[in-house]
């Protein structure tokens, strides 16, 4: 069973394993964000149309998959962790 993150990026044509992310996420040593993609904007199924994709974890763990404009801000406090890695 894929991890709700991976399938996220899958539904947005973003190739990405479960592997891949969970590696990622451990190298965390805080709730971090990290810049997965930088695109052109497009509405997605679900109706999001952000062009940043943006995997958030937490506890050195994927727990969600963000997509955002550019234009918004791209604050620790805008997404709600301790680090930011573009």
């Amino acid at each position: 069973m894929a991890l709700h993150v991976t399938e996220r990026l899958q539904q947005r044509g973003i190739p990405a394993t479960d592997a891949d992310l969970i590696t990622r996420a451990k190298s965390c040593n805080t709730d971090t964000a990290i810049v997965l993609y930088r695109g052109q904007n497009g509405r997605c199924s679900d109706g999001s149309n952000g062009d940043l994709v943006i995997l958030i974890v937490r506890h050195g763990w994927p727990v969600t998959v963000m997509f955002r404009r550019s234009n918004q801000p791209l604050t620790c406090d805008a997404l709600r962790v301790n680090k930011i890695i573009e």
